[in-house]
């Protein structure tokens, strides 16, 4: 129904601009900051390859609504766990391209179609509720507008509370959310699964950067060795970036990583003499 879409239609553009806006700082830590340019490029091809499939294909006039949109928010949610695992996974590192290029090119693809299918579904229900009810679309545009300015929004005091790990359950549990709403009452497969999705994410979600966190793939100065030999004793997210304190044995002042060794700062030593 148009009611259902009017939410629906929101919090998919919410759930976009969060997993938007946490790749790119996960990226940031596990390689390079340069990979925001591609994450919003992958967003505008996603939403591309979905008007020109919806143009092609025509799903709303052969399947009925709910079922087709209940489906494509579920498959949203899974591809954004799926989007996590691959890019913690599959070890792909700029500085490795000199050694390996070929090895490494492949490793980028797949992050790069891995990216592409949330950016992909999200396209495709925003899209079709567009598309089913143009004569509203006036309105559905401005609930999509109104999710994603609070998406950029509550992502800021989010980041330092579930870390960018946890972050990418909410947004699957926000995507889940989505195919409950469409599937109340009219798929109860979806239905079922969508909850389960969502519980299941939800009770992961504030312990993600703890259970698995965000690996680094690319060397920045010293801090892998760092963090090989136990001496980071701090780590936490903020959303400009993550920040690691590194204490070592015998040294007279400690380090501040940022993103995974993009940047440092010392820590001096302090006894409380000021006179010294």
């Amino acid at each position: 129904s148009y009611r259902r879409s009017f939410f629906a239609i929101g919090l998919v553009a919410m759930t976009t601009l969060i997993f938007e806006l946490v790749v790119n700082k996960a990226l940031s830590f596990s390689t390079w900051g340069g990979l925001g340019y591609m994450i919003i490029g992958s967003a505008i091809f996603g939403y591309s390859i979905a008007g020109v499939a919806i143009a092609l294909w025509k799903p709303h006039e052969k399947y009925s609504l709910s079922k087709l949109m209940s489906t494509a928010s579920l498959l949203l949610a899974l591809s954004i766990v799926l989007c996590y695992l691959v890019m913690n996974i599959v070890p792909f590192g700029f500085l490795h391209m000199y050694f390996t290029p070929l090895k490494h090119l492949f490793y980028f693809t797949i992050w790069y179609l891995a990216l592409l299918i949330p950016f992909s579904l999200s396209g495709f229900i925003i899209a079709v509720l567009l598309t089913v009810f143009k004569e509203r679309s006036n309105r559905l545009y401005a609930s999509d507008l109104i999710g994603a300015g609070i998406g950029c929004l509550i992502v800021v005091p989010l980041f330092p509370h579930f870390g960018a790990a946890g972050l990418y359950l909410a947004c699957a549990s926000l995507a889940a959310i989505c195919a409950i709403i469409f599937s109340y009452g009219t798929v109860r497969k979806v239905f079922v699964s969508a909850a389960f999705v969502f519980f299941l994410v939800l009770i992961v979600a504030p312990y993600g950067q703890h259970v698995y966190p965000v690996e680094t793939h690319d060397i920045k100065r010293d801090r892998g060795a760092h963090k090989e030999a136990g001496y980071i004793e701090h780590s936490m997210w903020s959303f400009l970036s993550k920040i690691e304190v590194a204490i070592i044995p015998d040294k007279p002042r400690g380090l501040i990583w940022l993103d995974g060794g993009l940047m440092q700062s010392n820590i001096d030593r302090f006894d409380g003499n000021y006179e010294e």
